[in-house]
């Protein structure tokens, strides 16, 4: 529950619906927590507990969804007026947080010194949290992460790769024969090449099929069982990244395979006759 100057409010949410409370008995909602207890404009709801007793306000209006942020969790949140706010938890009426919005956020290292030199000069201390080095750090943090899978990836690639080369060699092996016999009968060592490049792209295509889904639906079930819900998550546009990675993984097993399939077509067909 927070309390916010009713004339700022505009400036730091925008609604789906409703309006924003002029009076002291209207209140904000946000669309998360809207969503879970199924309030709608009008609706009562009552804030507070059997001990310090309760305040009864009305839905006045369902904030826009803003996923997560680092000042206000509006999603899961609800918004009083400020006078509201403090004649209902009493005490004086203040603030225990201030945010500051920077036309230019490059500004915003420059603006977090100047605050703290100018209010921790005085014996109260106050914490200054530059949001913009927050997001830095994340960032750098989800580089590094996303480097560290971007390599088990590759090994996972190379792996598939020397995998899909030692079954195809294994399949010309034992195959030696029927080879021969299909180059006696008028067979072209073009068409031998194509028939081996073919297996190899059905063997990639099979293999990149069924990882594309288990990825997907693993990762779908991890967010669900850690966040309660993947519907924030899941953008629809990410599915283009399933086509792109299963072409990878195919064109990765028709490369694996193009020297399997080249010896199968250089193979001289009296010696593979003679092969037992």
């Amino acid at each position: 529950v927070y309390g916010l100057d009713p004339d700022v409010i505009p400036s730091l949410m925008n609604l789906t619906d409703g309006a924003y409370p002029k009076g002291d008995t209207g209140a904000l909602v946000g669309a998360s927590l809207a969503e879970r207890f199924n309030l709608t404009l009008g609706s009562k709801l009552k804030i507070g507990s059997e001990d310090e007793g309760y305040l009864t306000v009305h839905v006045t209006g369902i904030i826009e969804q803003r996923g997560m942020s680092f000042d206000l969790n509006t999603d899961s949140s609800v918004i009083l007026p400020d006078k509201a706010y403090a004649g209902f938890y009493g005490g004086e009426e203040h603030y225990d947080q201030v945010n500051v919005v920077l036309k230019n956020v490059d500004d915003a290292s420059a603006t977090s010194t100047s605050i703290t030199d100018s209010l921790n000069a005085k014996k109260t201390q106050v914490r200054v949290s530059d949001a913009s080095r927050m997001l830095t750090s994340i960032t750098s943090t989800i580089g590094t992460l996303t480097t560290f899978v971007m390599a088990i990836a590759a090994i996972s690639l190379l792996v598939a790769a020397v995998s899909i080369f030692n079954v195809m060699m294994m399949s010309v092996t034992e195959r030696i024969r029927e080879i021969g016999i299909m180059r006696s009968l008028g067979t072209q060592r073009s068409e031998i090449l194509k028939m081996f490049v073919y297996e190899s792209a059905v063997l990639g295509f099979a293999g990149s099929l069924i990882g594309a889904i288990a990825s997907f639906g693993i990762g779908y079930l991890v967010v669900v069982s850690l966040l309660s819900s993947a519907g924030h998550f899941f953008e629809p546009g990410s599915l283009v990244y399933l086509p792109a990675a299963m072409l990878v993984g195919t064109v990765i097993c028709i490369i694996s395979g193009l020297y399997p399939a080249w010896r199968a077509s250089n193979l001289d067909p009296i010696e593979a006759l003679r092969a037992e």
